[in-house]
């Protein structure tokens, strides 16, 4: 005040506080800069008189501004809480109605007109919706680790065990990008993250309100459709099982099968997955079935529409086939000795028995007969681990009966040790000449070329057993002989 008034030069200077309520809220100063000691009692009646009605004024003035920013904050609150109740009953009707996850990204999209993503728990993208529909995937595509990275030192979830939505930066300097990431759990399971962009509009308080409900909604979709995959896959679990053990007549299961989008018609094969000879405890949980069926996906290339738990293990079936069927069914031993020996520690696979093509209801009940009878087979044999098809064993299926098996084993005991010895003794190959003889329906000259070399070679070797073994390999009833005795040995454990 000193300062002012030597400043202007004031000489009289009069102060009057200004109260409202017994409490200041300023002051008015009078000043003249003529006289000293300028005011009278008058003076100070009239300054306190405008001084009481000027705080009056302006405490009123300040009440009322206080109500309007109240008033625009209620307005801004709810007009907030509306659009939170619009978006609350547009993500609802979504799942009312059984929306997919594309429909409900596109929903979100619309109400918040940001680009959306969903990420698997890896950060991977699985699905996303943009305003415009004209950004293209490597647009939105931020390196999973570097999310991942951002996501974890995010301060939210260091301070909490189910952290909520937490805006992330991912990069420096100017290529720093903002994400808003909100968790999708099911059933307490972190399933994924929903992705909201940051681009001409900043991300606030609505957004990460919106994609948290988004992200419940998400997952109540996600638990859905797990459950509409996991009773379709019952379904057709339990027409398999219906279809092999012959529980319904042979139309009612091709219309149920019709309607569970599998073609009974269509050419397919099944695959018996067994465990230890024997065994009753239980074998495989969810988690290893499934292990199982998509490991013979993989290695055979043809997708598993079913599957059924058996006495003597797993049941899969594996088709449509291609056209070329013969290649295919040669392939196939092969691509079951990639999935044993995969899967023959973890779980406890030992052998792998694979049908006949089948094309019709009654195909599939035999197929699955001549499936278990192949295992009884092997198992009487002396077969431990390995692969076997029911087109290999031919019709030893129907020579071998019960009380015939031990004389089989004999007889190709009798028939194949000579070849077995010399073999041995001589390092000869008249056992694989004999075999590859078979394979190429007696022809000497496709043997050749099979084994590399000249025809007269597989002459001397066929004479060579034909007096070893007393057969003559020529004779077509000779021949079945040692094509039969061949499959014992090839199956047995005797002729080691």
């Amino acid at each position: 005040v000193q300062e002012f008034m030597q400043r202007w030069q004031v000489r009289s200077l009069l102060a009057v506080p200004l109260v409202f309520s017994g409490e200041v809220i300023g002051v008015i100063y009078l000043d003249n800069i003529e006289e000293e000691h300028a005011y009278s009692d008058l003076d100070v009646d009239v300054a306190q008189t405008f001084a009481s009605l000027a705080a009056s004024a302006i405490a009123q003035a300040a009440m009322a501004a206080r109500n309007r920013e109240r008033a625009a904050v209620n307005e801004r609150q709810r007009d907030h809480l509306q659009q939170l109740s619009k978006i609350h009953a547009n993500l609802t009707e979504a799942v009312l109605q059984g929306d997919d996850i594309p429909t409900v990204l596109r929903r979100l999209v619309g109400l918040i007109e940001k680009t959306v993503v969903l990420r698997d728990r890896d950060f991977n993208v699985m699905a996303w919706s943009a305003p415009d529909d004209e950004r293209s995937h490597d647009d939105l595509e931020i390196p999973a680790g570097l999310l991942s990275a951002s996501w974890e030192s995010s301060e939210h979830v260091d301070n909490a065990e189910h952290p909520p939505s937490a805006v992330v930066e991912v990069g420096s300097g100017d290529e720093v990008a903002r994400r808003l990431l909100a968790p999708i759990r099911v059933a307490g399971e972190l399933v994924g993250y929903l992705d909201v962009v940051e681009a001409e509009q900043p991300l606030d308080e609505l957004d990460s309100r919106v994609a948290e409900h988004a992200a419940t909604v998400l997952a109540l979709v996600i638990l859905s459709e797990r459950r509409a995959i996991a009773l379709s896959d019952q379904k057709k679990d339990d027409l398999l099982g219906d279809l092999l053990h012959e529980t319904r007549d042979a139309s009612a299961l091709a219309r149920r099968a019709f309607l569970s989008g599998f073609d009974l018609s269509r050419r397919h094969v099944m695959m018996l997955f067994a465990r230890e000879h024997g065994s009753r405890t239980v074998w495989l949980d969810s988690a290893q079935r499934d292990t199982l069926i998509v490991a013979a996906a993989r290695e055979i290339g043809l997708p598993c529409p079913g599957s059924v738990i058996v006495p003597e293990g797993l049941v899969a079936l594996l088709g449509p086939l291609p056209n070329d069927t013969v290649s295919f069914v040669a392939e196939t031993r092969s691509a079951a000795t990639s999935v044993l020996d995969q899967l023959a520690d973890p779980l406890a696979l030992r052998r792998i028995a694979t049908s006949v093509v089948c094309g019709s209801v009654e195909q599939y009940r035999d197929g699955y007969r001549e499936l278990v009878e192949t295992l009884a087979l092997v198992y009487d044999l002396g077969w431990t681990d390995g692969v076997v098809t029911s087109p290999d064993l031919g019709t030893l299926r129907l020579l071998v009966s019960d009380h015939q098996r031990d004389r089989s084993v004999r007889y190709s005991s009798e028939l194949l040790q000579p070849l077995l010895d010399y073999d041995y003794s001589k390092s000869g190959e008249l056992l694989q000449t004999l075999r590859a003889f078979l394979a190429c329906n007696a022809s000497n000259r496709l043997t050749a070329e099979r084994l590399g070399v000249h025809d007269n070679t597989i002459r001397y070797r066929l004479a060579r057993i034909g007096e070893l073994c007393k057969m003559d390999p020529n004779r077509f009833d000779n021949l079945v002989d040692l094509r039969f005795a061949l499959n014992v040995h090839d199956l047995g454990r005797d002729l080691d």
